[in-house]
């Protein structure tokens, strides 16, 4: 497919990848490598080229595999987390996205890919008429994002989050970054299947996913423990660009309920965000925009501002997805 001397093609295999600047994690080389080392996981990569060969943008999508129970048969589903990565000096950024987008639709479409979803767009209508030319319907979402450049985050705590953290620490509750290939990533990982099983849309990949991040500088994965030395919360925390993202997160919340394992994990990733420089802590999932909503108010509690997202998705039942998009968009 070419536009104005940009073409675009799919690579599968690391090393078959170009030379890229990678200012983005979730479309970086070495998040492309960590999802290739783990099973079930297939990374996908878009690239654009101009006609000199340079690459000016790049769309990672991560496709996760699963077996239907007791059965031979294989289904999938993929996620895009942002809208891929681009050179700075590109004049027409929409151009080449509308490119890259529908170079990876066209590859999703084949196979038992039940679905494909786009999360974590920069702005509510970057590539609105590019996913809609795509069939793509989106579904309301909120970001929670915290500012960490302007004061100190322990400023911006409301005072019921204050008291669950001081709680906590008066208690004997800390916390320690966990180490891959470690028995406490096995708990960890653990920790997420029990919190995720239930949640549909949700998948935890195997322990080799989780391994690959904590070997990589721009991931931590952060444990909370209590005085006893037992694990009742973890988090996943990405660093791409100046923004760390909360990957995951589960804890033991109603079985050490006076010890506010949420409340201390994610307080000890926030801090950890602003010792390593990051300008914002951003929440990348918190739920519909209902009125009420005891997870947005949790999130609320660190201080942050709430941002209505898009979360574009695409089915491959045309008749089903236009279902949904009248359902979702009418």
């Amino acid at each position: 497919m070419k536009t104005q001397e940009v073409c675009t093609r799919l690579i599968e295999q690391s090393c078959d990848l170009p030379e890229m600047t990678c200012n983005d994690f979730f479309h970086s080389v070495d998040f492309f490598k960590v999802i290739e080392s783990t099973p079930m996981l297939q990374p996908v990569m878009a690239v654009a080229e101009d006609g000199n060969g340079t690459v000016v943008g790049h769309m990672l999508a991560l496709v996760c595999q699963h077996r239907l129970l007791y059965t031979p048969v294989k289904y999938s589903h993929c996620r895009i987390y942002g809208e891929g990565d681009y050179d700075t000096s590109l004049a027409d950024k929409d151009t080449v996205f509308a490119l890259l987008l529908k170079c990876l639709t066209q590859r999703l479409r084949h196979g038992l890919c039940l679905y494909v979803e786009c999360i974590n767009i920069s702005s509510k209508m970057f590539g609105y008429k590019s996913f809609r030319q795509n069939h793509y319907f989106h579904i309301q979402r909120q970001e929670i994002r915290n500012s960490l450049h302007s004061c100190p985050p322990v400023k911006r705590l409301s005072d019921r989050t204050r008291r669950h953290i001081a709680a906590a620490e008066r208690k004997g509750v800390y916390t320690q970054t966990v180490t891959p290939h470690s028995r406490d990533m096995e708990e960890a990982v653990r920790m997420l299947r029990r919190h995720y099983c239930l949640k549909p849309g949700v998948h935890v990949p195997h322990q080799d996913f989780f391994d690959g991040l904590a070997d990589n500088s721009h991931c931590k994965m952060i444990a909370t423990y209590n005085a006893e030395g037992r694990m009742i919360g973890t988090c996943v925390v990405v660093f791409s660009g100046s923004v760390a993202c909360l990957l995951a997160l589960a804890s033991r919340r109603k079985q050490y309920m006076r010890l506010h394992p949420n409340d201390y994990t994610v307080w000890k990733a926030i801090e950890c965000a602003y010792e390593q420089g990051a300008r914002h802590f951003c929440f990348m999932d918190a739920g519909l925009p209902f009125r009420k909503s005891p997870l947005r108010e949790f999130m609320l509690g660190f201080g942050g501002k709430p941002v209505s997202k898009f979360r574009w998705v695409r089915i491959p039942l045309r008749w089903f997805n236009n279902i949904l998009d009248w359902i979702y968009n009418e």
